[in-house]
């Protein structure tokens, strides 16, 4: 056995394993689990209905997500003051 015998053994085994690997992948048994694979990506979006009705009265009172009026202005300095072992 020379080398060209085990070359053409390795390109018939390769052959042989890509049309199973085809045929696996395109049966017709596999198609409902790839379509729903195929939705993961989109599965934690919420239809447009519900995002109506539930959108806020004003979504530009808060649209970079600061802290509300209510909140001391300085809470985010202390907050770093504390972690810098700072403390008042």
């Amino acid at each position: 056995m020379d080398i060209n015998d085990l070359r053409i053994a390795v390109t018939v085994v390769s052959l042989v394993l890509f049309l199973l690997l085809m045929a696996h992948t395109f049966s017709r048994r596999r198609k409902a689990g790839f379509d729903e694979a195929a939705m993961l990506p989109f599965g934690d979006e919420v239809p447009a209905a519900q995002t109506l009705t539930n959108a806020p009265a004003n979504p530009l009172a808060n649209p970079l997500g600061h802290p509300p009026a209510s909140a001391p202005a300085n809470a985010s300095a202390n907050a770093s003051a504390n972690a810098s072992g700072d403390t008042p």
